[in-house]
This record gives structure tokens, sequence and C-alpha cells, in this order.
């Protein structure tokens, strides 16, 4: 008991962590659903550590059959990206998806998924520039990137039950792996340039053609319930995100794909949630 508590209290307290990802893109956390039986349904929502919410949806309406959806995003705060403020990040997702599960055992259910999502961002940091100091330009240089995207992707998951179905609180365990294929419909780089004298440059927005990226992701979530009341749960995740060139990225514009891929990798991506499971009320009334 005290090794399970553990896991999902380590993972909540990864929360504070911040993700190392400086690319305008943001990847979906692959969605782990805990369904394991027919016309079970699961909805949760929660934060991740760069202050995003996230809603997401399963359900087997028939026998190995799951349909899933999920929208992230920044549903509070400023609606725009602010002068001056390095590493800020807006953006909003959604993705649905269809697959299919099946239990091994009582305890573990495995299952794969494929769908379908788009999403637009903005993206700013501050750039430093050795030539700039070295010529004793004392402006402050900040890129902005703005995205739109689309991407289809597949993934194989499973979920284990750590303490038995008899236990008074429940442990459960997710673990998934997801191959994304992301394709920028629009990508564009802009200059701002702010003076001591509180003047400010602004560069023409550069559009670069990004080639289609895959990104290969990797999460785990832990759940606790309790037996007494099995319709309310909380989720703690921690995954990982990293692109992987593509050949068509040779013959592209570099400068698009650079400022996009290289080094870009999402490490420590972690969120916190309550998970509500329907059906369980819907015995309840019956009975």
């Amino acid at each position: 008991m005290k090794l399970h508590a553990t896991v999902l209290l380590s993972l909540g307290a990864a929360g504070l962590l911040s993700a190392c990802n400086e690319s305008a893109y943001y990847p979906v956390h692959p969605t782990i659903p805990m369904v394991s039986e027919v016309k079970q349904t699961e909805v949760s929502a929660g934060i991740d550590q760069n202050g995003f919410g996230y809603a997401r949806a399963s359900a087997a309406p028939l026998k190995h059959l799951l349909l899933t959806g999920t929208a992230s995003g920044r549903f509070w705060g400023p609606a725009q990206l602010r002068p001056q403020r390095n590493d800020e990040r807006n953006q909003h997702q959604w993705e649905a998806g269809l697959g299919t599960f099946t239990q091994l055992s009582p305890n573990t259910t495995i299952g794969l998924l494929g769908g379908y999502g788009q999403g637009r961002s903005e993206y700013q940091r501050f750039q430093s520039s050795l030539l700039s100091s070295i010529w004793g330009n004392t402006s402050r240089e900040y890129r902005r990137y703005e995205t739109a995207t689309s991407h289809w992707y597949g993934q194989a998951y499973l979920v284990t039950n750590l303490t038995p179905l008899t236990a008074a609180v429940q442990f459960r365990l997710g673990a998934a792996y997801r191959l994304s294929l992301v394709n920028y419909r629009q990508f564009s780089n802009q200059q701002y340039l702010y003076y001591p004298d509180n003047t400010s440059y602004v560069q023409d927005a550069a559009h670069y053609e990004v080639p289609n990226v895959l990104w290969h992701s990797v999460s785990s979530t832990a759940e606790v319930r309790l037996k007494s009341w099995p319709a309310v749960g909380l989720q703690a995740s921690l995954g990982a995100a990293v692109p992987q060139r593509t050949s068509q990225a040779d013959n592209a514009d570099q400068s698009g794909y650079r400022s996009e891929v290289s080094g870009r990798s999402t490490w420590g991506h972690t969120s916190i949630g309550v998970t509500l499971n329907p059906h369980y009320l819907l015995r309840r009334k019956a009975q």
C-alpha cells in the first residue's frame, strides 16, 4: 500500500517540474483509457505543469470497441502572448480516436488506438545574439513562432491493477507508447526587438515550409480510487516526447525545420487530474 501511494505521489510531485520543450508544437499527452469492460465510460480533467488544462473522455459502447476524445489548451490567462515574456506559450488542440481493447486477465487490459487531431499554437522565447553583443547592440530580441497543425497517431497501451479488486483502496497503473505524424499547415517566425528607450521594432513574419515530423511519445498514469466510491478517482501522469527527423527535411527549407525540431524534445511532461466513471453512478441509480 505504501509503495502504491508513493508511486502516485511521486508522479504528482513531478508536476512541479517544468518540461523542456522550446518547439512551437506541444504534443498531446497520450490518453490511457482505464475502461476494461463493455458499457464502461470515463471522463477526466486536469492540468499539466505548464498551466494547460485538458479534458478527456473514453467509452466502450460495444465489446472490444473503444472511443476516445481529448481537448487541451490554455483555458484561462491572457488570450495573446505578452511582450518580452520568455518561454511563453498559447495553444489549443483536440483529437478523436477509435480503438480496441481486451483483458489479458482480470487485472490487466491492453489496447490499440488510432486517431486524428488538429491544433494552433504560439510560442515566444528570448533570443540571445552574440553578433549583436559584439556590435554593441543593446536591444532585446524575442522570436515568436505560430503554427497550425494536424496529426494522425497510433498508440498501444497497457493498464494493470496493482491491488486486489477487493481492496478498500485500489491503485491502477497504465503505460502507453504513441507514434504521431504531425503536418504543419502553417509555420511562421517573427522577430521583436525592444530598445532601452522603450521603442520597438517588429519584423514582418517569415513563413516556412516544415516537413511532416514524427513524434515518439511515452506516458505512464497512476490512478487511485476507493472501493466504497469507485465513481471518482485521482490521477497523476508522467511522460516524454521526442521528434524524429524525416527524409523530407533534406529537400526542405532548413530554417523552419531547425527552429521546430532540433533539440525540441519534451521531457518530464506531467499532469494531475480527477477522473469520473459515470457507469458506476448509473449502476447505483438502478439499484
